[in-house]
């Protein structure tokens, strides 16, 4: 599985995702459509396991939690 959220050194930040993480990431979005106004996605390291810990690119910071709101 693959389902990274990176910071690079343009500024950007960066979503790598293989199809598992893709169905991962339209769950939690389906999810705010009809429960919480948010949803947490974390890597191991933070108690979760939805997002992987391994960048995809050198240099790349990698972010260990990703929050999206509904508002």
């Amino acid at each position: 599985m693959l389902f990274n959220v990176e910071y690079n050194s343009k500024g950007e930040v960066v979503i790598a995702l293989d199809q598992e993480g893709l169905d991962i990431l339209q769950q939690n979005l389906k999810q705010l459509s009809t429960e919480p106004n948010h949803v947490h996605l974390m890597t191991p390291s933070n108690s979760g396991w939805e997002l992987t810990e391994e960048p995809t690119e050198k240099g790349n910071i990698l972010i260990h939690q990703l929050t999206i709101f509904r508002r």
